[in-house]
């Protein structure tokens, strides 16, 4: 995602590191080593904390996507299924569910590429924290 976006205005980034953890980012970035790109709920509590300061950007166009993957012979879980729900079926911003088999017989749902909705509560809000 990031990526893309350096190349589409000719910026060279050569990361030291590259890190999926959040955890292990935060970590990292608390301790002076970096600096990063993170959706703003995984670090509310360490500004509020004032253990990392965090810059929004002015206009911010960054997002990513999520799947919900489950095994199509088991019963979603409550959880699994709250999850669900709460993701729309049909929406301007995504295109409908598509299914297809995946390795050891699962079953993918996908609803995407599916950018921020800008109508909806904290949506698009991308942090750079130092």
């Amino acid at each position: 995602m990031l990526e893309r976006k350096v190349d589409q205005r000719n910026i060279h980034v050569d990361p030291a590191i590259e890190i999926d953890s959040c955890a292990n980012i935060k970590s990292l970035v608390s301790i002076d080593c970096g600096y990063s790109i993170l959706p703003f709920h995984t670090i509310a509590r360490d500004v509020a904390r004032g253990r990392l300061a965090c810059l929004e950007f002015e206009t911010p166009n960054l997002w990513s996507s999520a799947h919900l993957v489950h095994h199509s012979s088991r019963p979603l879980t409550r959880a699994t299924k709250a999850v669900h729900d709460e993701i729309p079926s049909s929406s301007t911003h995504c295109s409908p569910i598509t299914r297809g088999q995946a390795q050891h017989s699962s079953r993918v749902g996908r609803r995407g590429p599916c950018p921020p909705d800008p109508t909806r509560k904290g949506s698009g809000r991308v942090l750079g924290i130092s």
